[in-house]
């Protein structure tokens, strides 16, 4: 199959061409001649990479013209039933390789937080297996933490973040409106309703769009099937379906058919184009990367620093969640309940505490609970002087599920993710305070 980046270069070739032969003149550039010819026979050995049906024809469509062309050189002059044939010829061409279905599909993928590549990276590894159909590009993004007024406080770029086996592209150095590639596959859907981080304008959904046949929307969290039922949670379900990302994309990719339920009755709205037919062609319920990578991360394969490794060496290992949506609703007793979970556990000679605190927490406190900030800090810092407890800031989430035997803490995606590992998850309860039991 052929790249789609030299189709393009061929195509606008051809049309060079096109405009060329189009001028009403008796002379001809004979220099810019041999240049095309020169570009015919790249063209053939290009036309190598097609099926042997599709090989012949084009054999056959560029030996007419290299003959027609060849004429035309050596007399320095076209003569008009000449420039005819070879228009004809030309357009025939241009056309063939236009609508040529031996094309390699581009798909750009462009995550923003490293930690949250999770959500992309099942679909990136089945795209990059299938390299005879296709070419996979991983392009992160930057973003920016934002003040308490939404201005932007600090620009991000995560690409050194991320694992080495994956090829990473600068973004500074693809203009995606001339690639338009087939696809582009992105995972923040809020553009400016995100209240703590955004991506650069130029890679909101809205303007994706303009740049690809189709876009991809994946979340990069994943629902809590068991309460799909319930009214609470279908209003937070709906809250987060009716993001731009969402609207914006060709299609969303959802964990499971429950959930693409639960995403068209959010979506749905029959006095609107956006009817439930219209949602069901968008939304489809094909599975979540995140889902797959928990269930294939094992804590056999998993590369732990040797600190670590020993500190677990026998023991058991709880692994400690603290979502950002508790920083906000339960704000007085946030601190508190961190500094008596870690009392806790401290000292303990059986079990290992795994604090995995959430990627956006401390930008999140940052951004609308900065008087909590250096508080926070210092207790982080603390924790980290002291040594007796893991705490993980890497962008690897599935190690810590693997490595750990229990999670406690606040619910979240992680939760819900460590439920489906077939583990026991213990929620906190915030109005529980100052505990003096020892694990």
């Amino acid at each position: 199959m052929m790249d789609r980046p030299i189709q393009r270069k061929i195509l606008w070739v051809l049309g060079e061409m096109q405009k060329n032969l189009s001028v009403e003149t008796h002379r001809k550039d004979i220099r810019s001649m041999d240049e095309y010819l020169s570009a015919f026979r790249d063209m053939k050995k290009v036309s190598a990479a097609f099926s042997p049906s599709r090989q012949k024809r084009y054999y056959e469509l560029l030996d007419s013209l290299t003959a027609i062309m060849e004429k035309m050189a050596r007399k320095h002059v076209a003569g008009r039933k000449q420039r005819i044939s070879c228009e004809r010829l030309l357009e025939e061409l241009y056309r063939e390789f236009q609508e040529e279905k031996e094309v390699k599909k581009e798909i750009v993928f462009l995550p923003y937080q490293a930690a949250m590549w999770d959500s992309m990276e099942s679909v990136w590894q089945a795209a990059r297996q299938d390299a005879e159909h296709c070419n996979a590009y991983v392009i992160p993004i930057p973003y920016c933490d934002k003040n308490s007024d939404g201005t932007p406080k600090a620009w991000h770029c995560d690409t050194e973040k991320f694992p080495k086996e994956i090829p990473i592209i600068d973004w500074q150095t693809v203009d995606l409106e001339k690639m338009h590639p087939d696809v582009i596959v992105f995972h923040d859907p809020y553009e400016e309703g995100n209240l703590v981080s955004s991506v650069d304008q130029r890679f909101y959904s809205r303007n994706l769009k303009k740049y690809t046949d189709k876009l991809v929307y994946i979340p990069y969290y994943v629902l809590d099937e068991k309460n799909l039922t319930g009214n609470r949670y279908l209003a937070h379900v709906a809250r987060l379906a009716r993001q731009p990302g969402t609207r914006n994309a060709d299609v969303t990719i959802v964990q499971s058919e429950a959930a693409r339920e639960a995403f068209i009755k959010a979506l749905e709205n029959p006095e609107k184009p956006e009817s439930r037919a219209y949602w069901e062609k968008r939304i489809l319920g094909l599975g979540s990367p995140k889902i797959d990578k928990v269930r294939n991360t094992k804590k056999e394969t998993v590369e732990l620093p040797e600190k670590w490794r020993r500190l677990i060496e026998g023991k058991k290992v709880v692994l400690y969640n603290v979502s950002v949506t508790m920083v906000l609703h339960r704000t007085e007793l946030f601190l508190g309940k961190i500094r008596d979970t870690l009392a806790m556990f401290r000292g303990s000679k059986e079990v290992v505490l795994w604090w995995r605190p959430h990627p956006l927490l401390e930008a999140t406190l940052s951004s609308m609970r900065p008087e909590l900030l250096e508080e926070y800090r210092e207790i982080v810092e603390t924790y980290k002087r002291e040594g007796w407890g893991i705490y993980d800031e890497t962008g690897d989430m599935y190690r810590s599920i693997a490595c750990s035997d229990a999670l406690y803490g606040d619910a979240s995606s992680m939760a819900i993710l460590f439920r489906m590992a077939g583990k026991p998850v213990l929620a906190q309860n915030y109005a529980v305070r100052s505990c003096t039991a020892k694990v």
